[in-house]
């Protein structure tokens, strides 16, 4: 069976419009956000969760920097930073298809990414433990 033109994505569209770098980047970003992810499960079973206290977000920023970074959940950080490349990669690579559907998912993705980046704790703990 022979697919049909919607079906089919040709590669020589996606090379000479630009948008063969942006799926690169969108793969590379999806596989660090899963090495993210392996390094926060590590530190959780290693060293512990996010402290339940300001004081303890003190006493641990004060006592050992890298393990207070760490188990503020820093590698969540650099995911969420990484949602940006990952959502326009699937941008790119949907484009054709869905216009409209995924450019609200999106659009979408990256307000919550900015949203969850702005609301987390760590940057405001750091600074105020210094």
């Amino acid at each position: 069976m022979k697919p049909t033109k919607r079906n089919q994505i040709s590669q020589p569209d996606i090379e000479h419009n630009g948008w063969k770098g942006v799926l690169k980047a969108g793969g590379i970003a999806a596989f660090l956000q899963l090495a993210c992810v392996m390094i926060t499960m590590i530190v959780i079973f290693t060293v512990g969760g996010e402290p339940a206290s300001v004081e303890e977000y003190f006493s641990l920023f004060q006592n050992d920097r890298l393990i207070g970074l760490l188990r503020s959940d820093i590698p969540s950080l650099f995911t969420a930073g990484l949602y940006f490349l990952t959502l326009f990669g699937l941008y790119a690579a949907l484009r054709k298809e869905h216009a409209g559907s995924v450019t609200l998912a999106t659009a979408l993705g990256v307000s919550g990414v900015i949203l969850w980046l702005g609301s987390h704790s760590l940057l405001s703990m750091l600074s105020l433990s210094d």
